[in-house]
């Protein structure tokens, strides 16, 4: 896939949060889009393909910013219905659902099961529920209690 372009949804449970988070500086961040923690500036951005950069939480409305510090909703926790690139499988339930740090993407669709997973890839939370192969999987956005690296 590649970086977003446009909004895309990404539906969520009742138990959900959201937050302004800070950003690294001017960008147009879309809803629905992966956005990451930049590991130098503590500071929310896109991600830059570095698997130092933590997952912060999937951005709730399209914003654009113009300078360091500028706020963007996102959400921080909770469940998510998440298309990801790998055909989501039944089999995929109670694994971790990984950024693939070398896609260098926003996009959900780029995100990985643990079956694809590289050692440097980063989980972003763990497929709870599968719903089909179409519409991916529920993730429990930042559960990732048994590792934060790839298979």
């Amino acid at each position: 896939m590649a970086a977003l372009t446009a909004d895309v949804q990404v539906p969520h449970g009742a138990n959900y949060r959201v937050m302004t988070l800070k950003c690294v500086g001017a960008d147009t961040f879309y809803a629905g889009a992966i956005v990451v923690y930049d590991a130098a500036t503590g500071f929310m951005q896109n991600p830059t393909g570095s698997a130092a950069d933590e997952f912060a939480g999937i951005v709730a409305e399209q914003t654009t910013t113009t300078a360091q510090g500028d706020e963007v909703l996102v959400m921080t926790e909770g469940e998510a219905l998440i298309a990801y690139g790998t055909t989501a499988l039944q089999a995929d339930e109670g694994d971790l659902l990984f950024r693939d740090i070398t896609a260098n993407s926003d996009n959900p669709a780029d995100l990985l099961s643990a079956t694809y997973a590289a050692s440097a890839d980063v989980a972003i939370g763990r497929i709870i529920r599968f719903e089909s192969a179409t519409d991916g999987s529920w993730v429990r956005l930042h559960d990732k209690s048994a590792t934060a690296t790839g298979a």
